[in-house]
């Protein structure tokens, strides 16, 4: 049989729609470009190029950069992946600003770059969800509304807030409510990004630890909740748990299951501490498996010693009144006998 070859439009003819599919099969690049250094609607089609003006959805990836902000204050209909300051622009900063009415869902998210480009993601009274990864190079803030990580998750190993070697972000939690896993029924929630608690809510609904960072408390005005806390003896959970109290306390983590501190280096600062001795949980749990942790230090607690240890499945600090070196004894006891001398004279 005698097959003709195809002319040069068919080729082109195929040669396009080959590469239609593999545009709808991989998804569009796009890129934000609302007013630079001005606050911009994200659901505005004019602000966005690489797609023919159209609102990105989940078959896209797109890109905030030089100093491009844009606020959600609707329901964003996206669920792609979100990616800030992915360049090399260190003076320049991009900002996803979920408001008060806004529901906001990505697959995944990177916020800032290797190279120290600037990102951030502040939640500030809406919601915003993730089913995959968040790397914080830089900063998140979840000041109201909520911030749902992996809430499409059911088990796995899942990098809850992930960070890369030289340059990790943090995590600022100040008010609002952030979850982690809650449909998980098994598997782990991982934090490889600093965190820094001062109020608000922070919980996760699966097992969980810290790996070569560390958690801040600040004050006594935050929940922190996590299902199990295992911080075993592995070099990749090394951790600090920070506890700066406030004028009366601080806000304790409470492990609802089994805990283990073996990789866990716990620092108690008491600058900001008005009160006197007394017993105060620190990490709470169901089951406190080692009894152990790895080291403590306690300072700033003006005329007050403090201990760390165990207590049952807690674990916990005591404050005591300063006993005075055998020196001061020394001296005090000179001073009252130099008085006396005086007094006899006189």
């Amino acid at each position: 049989m005698n097959m003709k070859s195809p002319t040069t439009t068919q080729c082109l003819a195929i040669g396009a729609a080959l590469l239609c599919a593999a545009s709808t099969s991989y998804g569009a690049a796009l890129t934000f470009t609302g007013g630079n250094n001005v606050d911009s609607n994200w659901n505005l089609a004019s602000s966005w190029t690489g797609n023919g003006g159209v609102l990105p959805t989940s078959g896209d990836s797109v890109l905030l950069n030089q100093n491009r902000r844009a606020f959600v204050t609707t329901d964003v209909n996206f669920g792609g992946s979100l990616a800030l300051a992915n360049g090399n622009l260190l003076t320049h900063i991009a900002v996803v600003d979920v408001r008060t009415d806004g529901t906001f869902a990505v697959s995944t998210a990177s916020v800032g770059s290797n190279n120290g480009a600037i990102g951030r993601i502040d939640v500030t009274g809406g919601i915003m969800t993730t089913t995959g990864s968040v790397l914080n190079r830089d900063t998140i803030n979840l000041s109201s509304g909520t911030l749902s990580l992996f809430n499409a998750a059911t088990s796995g190993n899942n990098h809850a807030l992930s960070a890369v070697t030289g340059r990790s972000g943090v995590l600022n939690v100040t008010g609002g409510v952030l979850t982690a896993g809650a449909a998980m029924t098994s598997g782990t929630i991982q934090f490889r990004s600093a965190i820094d608690i001062s109020g608000g809510s922070f919980e996760t609904v699966a097992q969980t630890f810290f790996a070569g960072t560390s958690l801040t408390v600040n004050g006594d005005a935050a929940t922190i909740a996590l299902t199990q806390l295992n911080q075993n003896n592995l070099i990749n959970r090394a951790v600090d748990f920070n506890f700066n109290f406030g004028a009366t306390n601080v806000s304790s983590i409470v492990s609802t299951g089994f805990m283990s501190l073996s990789s866990a280096t716990i620092n108690v600062d008491g600058s900001g501490y008005a009160g006197g001795a007394g017993v105060f949980d620190l990490i709470t749990s169901g089951n406190y498996t080692d009894d152990v942790f790895a080291a403590s230090s306690v300072t700033g607690f003006a005329g007050l010693d403090g201990v760390v240890s165990a207590s049952g499945n807690n674990l916990i600090l005591t404050l005591t009144t300063a006993v005075p070196e055998p020196g001061t004894y020394a001296l005090l006891a000179g001073l009252t006998g130099l008085v006396f001398v005086m007094v006899r004279r006189r």
